[in-house]
């Protein structure tokens, strides 16, 4: 059932991925219509106004002034880098509902390839990309994997391996609207590691970080089994609020 879904690890990406690719949208961005380079799809005045993370938490993006380690990191360390170039809020939001409840991977094309680029610039790049991975139900739903296809994307132009070292086992209620301490709850014992990930530096793939409790439970899981490092990457990142 989900092979006629959603294609298998491994295999080419799927016709609406290569939209990033194609002449998006005639190279016109997407919220003034002005000419954009190939590749992205914004205009570089828009793309400068787009809300961003900096400076924040390097571990998970938090804001933080200077840059520094947040206080949660430094009590209860989970990720050893967070790479979440922008916020979850504004015009980020407008494109990243298209992506991912809109199946329009074109549109954000320009924060893909921030991410890549900031990918690129880490001296110490990950072993492996791990997306995190979906519940098959929530799978037929949306009938679309987000994290999958960022984590393509990304190999594609870095070159670094793509693992399936995750599987979801426990189907968790929608997580929209709750607060961080039921969000916790929810994820506790929701992913097992079928593959074997010892001494590995992985980095997980998301497309927005919220509470984190999602990836905090995925990284826990990795650790765990002998991860050696887990990092987090993801599109955005959403405003604290709790």
């Amino acid at each position: 059932m989900l092979s006629r879904i959603l294609p298998r690890p491994g295999t080419q990406s799927t016709g609406i991925f290569k939209q990033v690719y194609n002449g998006l949208f005639n190279n016109q961005c997407l919220l003034c219509a002005a000419p954009c380079e190939t590749g992205h799809s914004l205009c570089p005045a828009c793309f400068a106004e787009l809300p961003r993370t900096t400076p924040c938490c390097p571990r998970c993006a938090a804001p933080q002034p200077h840059g520094l380690v947040c206080g949660a990191c430094l009590k209860k360390p989970v990720f050893t880098r967070a790479i979440i170039p922008f916020q979850y809020t504004g015009q980020n939001l407008r494109l990243i509902h298209l992506f991912k409840f809109n199946k329009r991977p074109v549109a954000v094309a320009s924060l893909l390839s921030e991410l890549k680029s900031q990918l690129l610039q880490e001296k110490q790049k990950p072993d492996a990309l791990l997306p995190i991975p979906s519940h098959w139900r929530r799978l037929i739903w949306r009938g679309y994997d987000s994290p999958l296809l960022i984590a393509r994307y990304l190999k594609r132009h870095t070159g670094i391996p793509l693992r399936h070292a995750l599987r979801r086992i426990r189907h968790t209620p929608h997580q929209l609207g709750q607060p961080r301490k039921q969000r916790l709850k929810n994820m506790r014992g929701a992913f097992r590691c079928r593959q074997d990930v010892r001494g590995l530096h992985i980095a997980l793939i998301d497309d927005v970080y919220t509470t984190g409790s999602t990836a905090r439970e995925a990284a826990q899981t990795l650790l765990k089994a002998g991860a050696k490092q887990v990092d987090i990457y993801c599109l955005a990142r959403t405003p604290e609020k709790f």
